[in-house]
């Protein structure tokens, strides 16, 4: 009798229906995308994500994502993995399985994600996000500090290719998502303050746009190594 291995993953698959539909029409195609998935998330996906949710109009998850751009992990986590269909419209933001962190979200690429954003708006506050410890798309203006080296890192790992991509794409994202941002972004203080107001007990009306709060005077992220096991399409070393 041979013996069994009784050993078990801990982390399940994630893989979307789009994405495996994608795989049966290219399957080389999409076992190239896993292989380069493996060392986190790219650029390429980071920009795919932000079309999507600029032409979906997903201001709450722009929100989200442009809060863990400055904010430490459990300032934004609070709305859950679900928020606003997360799981289930953007799974590479997601980490399946036993994590040492409580809650699913892949932070590393939330923050980057948020970064994305922060270049392609004009208002002041995208300027305030990337001066906060330098930018993780382009490396610009990183500190030294432990957030600003996590940026640096972050900017070093994009490809020759991507950057070049990321130059077309932000004049194209400008162009035809500018002003939709630049409106959404514009609505954070004012959302804030009427969030600030219903904490100390001056309102109970909820936001009408169902937004969670965003504090402009932020938090620098501290990160760390957490997560070691490579899922598909999210950044093994998930920041904290």
């Amino acid at each position: 009798m041979s013996n069994q291995n009784k050993n078990t993953s801990t982390k399940a698959g994630n893989l979307s229906s789009t994405f495996k539909a994608a795989a049966i029409l290219n399957g080389d195609g999409a076992l190239a995308y896993m292989l380069m998935s493996a060392f986190g998330i790219t650029l390429t996906m980071l920009m795919s994500l932000a079309e999507k949710m600029l032409t979906d109009k997903d201001v709450s998850l722009i929100y989200m994502a442009m809060t863990a751009a400055v904010q430490i992990r459990n300032h934004v986590v609070f709305v859950g993995s679900d928020y606003k269909g997360l799981r289930v419209k953007y799974p590479e933001l997601i980490i399946e399985g036993t994590r040492l962190q409580s809650d699913q979200l892949n932070y590393g690429a939330l923050h980057a994600l948020g970064h994305v954003f922060a270049h392609v708006t004009n208002n002041q506050l995208g300027k305030m996000i990337l001066d906060k410890a330098g930018s993780a798309i382009t490396g610009v203006n990183t500190t030294d500090s432990e957030a600003g080296k996590i940026n640096k890192e972050m900017s070093d790992s994009w490809t020759t290719e991507s950057k070049v991509e990321w130059n077309t794409w932000l004049t194209t994202a400008k162009s035809t998502h500018g002003v939709f941002l630049d409106a959404t972004v514009a609505m954070v203080s004012g959302e804030a303050t009427k969030f600030g107001k219903q904490l100390n007990g001056a309102t109970t009306t909820p936001s009408s746009q169902g937004n969670p709060p965003m504090v402009v005077r932020t938090v620098v992220p501290a990160v760390k190594k957490a997560d070691t096991t490579i899922v598909p399409g999210v950044k093994a070393d998930d920041t904290t």
